[in-house]
């Protein structure tokens, strides 16, 4: 538990300082994509607030409401993420994707700036959250395919933020890869394009 506490306050702090700066390279550069990253990671920092919610819940002693304890309580909040992460991520990267396809097209601008804020949050990505997770999950395996492995977890919190951080890291490709082709192609709309691949992504998780 607390290890799995630890790996939160890391994703925690990771998702809120890339939040903050891709949101300000979104305001430079007008990009959809980046504006959807940002919302992902608005949506994995409260992920994380309601993981450890859960996980200091769960240890609460039995009472007389709760004789058996409350250690399922963090499973629900687990499961609080899933549906934030498809509310607030998703739906919302969606539809700023949905608008930037359609006319009017604007011109984007900042995209060096932009890709130095995806390069950063990668790196801080990987090594602050992904990796101490990943390590975290492999050394628990004992062996197992990674399917058995997360069937037979009991910790949900590590879970979410295995495939939290993957998603993350994979929706920072799709974004450079948006703002590459819309800056060499000159069309637009491979920005939000862009922006609806990272809503599925989100969806899927």
């Amino acid at each position: 538990a607390t290890e799995s506490k630890t790996l939160i306050f890391l994703a925690l702090t990771a998702n809120a300082v890339i939040a903050v700066t891709k949101f300000v390279a979104a305001a430079i550069s007008g990009s959809s994509a980046m504006l959807s990253e940002g919302f992902h990671s608005v949506a994995d920092t409260g992920n994380q607030l309601f993981l450890l919610r859960g996980t200091a819940v769960s240890r609460y002693a039995p009472d007389a409401q709760h004789p058996f304890g409350r250690g399922k309580e963090l499973y629900y909040w687990s499961f609080m993420v899933a549906v934030f992460l498809f509310v607030g991520g998703a739906v919302i990267a969606f539809i700023e994707g949905l608008e930037r396809i359609r006319p009017p097209h604007h011109d984007e601008a900042g995209i060096g700036f932009s890709l130095i804020v995806l390069a950063f949050a990668a790196i801080f990505e990987y090594f602050i959250a992904f990796r101490p997770a990943l390590r975290t999950f492999n050394s628990r395996r004992a062996g197992r395919s990674i399917g058995a492995t997360v069937r037979g977890s009991k910790d949900p919190a590590l879970l979410v933020v295995v495939f939290e951080d993957t998603a993350a890291l994979v929706g920072l490709f799709i974004a450079a890869a948006g703002l590459l082709l819309t800056h060499y192609t000159g069309w637009s709309q491979w920005d939000g394009i862009a922006s609806v691949l990272i809503s599925f992504l989100l969806a899927a998780v």
